[in-house]
């Protein structure tokens, strides 16, 4: 028969992320539009968080654009919907190939949306997951953590005296996503930093 090729992501749900990247960042802040692609996810991150008045429940149902003269012309160019359905068409086109639901997280200045990948068997994987975060740890951690936090705990434990840059550089990561996935880390508890400043410090587990 013929060959059918499917995507391993839906095309229009990655088209949609993007459009609304351009379309909804804050273009005062200097920070660009990041697309990062990770084992377990692609990840579409745009400087600004939710528009002032709209919350996280409203989206996929409520149309507040950021930059209306932009949004205005991308309608124009039949690219975008002035009903606010871009988060539902991502959702549903997902869910159309079997697969979860994207991810949308925001803070003060950033917006994200996720979309999870269906993870090979570890013996096709990639990148192979160190020893050292097997056993007990791996353990107590695998169920609260995802696949760039493991490998973040994994490039501290090898080397505690690690900067972010350097750690960015060794993850292939920007060092906005090492700050904020060392956040989340310090958050639970799992990280600290120890000594001073001036002679460096280091992360301990």
């Amino acid at each position: 028969g013929a060959r059918v090729e499917k995507l391993e992501l839906p095309e229009s749900a990655l088209r949609e992320a993007l459009l609304n990247a351009i379309a909804h960042r804050d273009y005062r802040l200097t920070d660009h539009i990041q697309v990062n692609i990770f084992q377990d996810r692609v990840e579409v991150i745009n400087p600004g968080g939710l528009v002032a008045g709209l919350k996280k429940s409203d989206l996929g149902r409520v149309s507040r654009p950021r930059n209306p003269l932009l949004f205005s012309m991308l309608e124009r160019m039949n690219l975008v919907e002035n009903i606010g359905s871009g988060i539902k068409r991502m959702r549903d086109s997902m869910k159309d190939n079997g697969l979860s639901a994207p991810v949308i997280d925001t803070g003060d200045t950033w917006f994200s949306i996720a979309f999870p990948r269906v993870l090979q068997k570890p013996a096709e994987r990639d990148v192979p997951l160190n020893g050292a975060l097997n056993g007990a740890l791996n353990g107590a951690l695998n169920g609260a953590l995802n696949e760039g936090l493991k490998y973040l705990l994994d490039a501290i434990q090898e080397k505690p005296g690690s900067r972010r840059k350097e750690l960015g550089e060794k993850l292939e990561i920007p060092e906005r996503t090492v700050d904020r996935y060392i956040a989340e880390l310090i958050s639970d508890g799992k990280i600290e930093r120890r000594g001073s400043k001036k002679t460096g410090g280091y992360w301990a587990l």
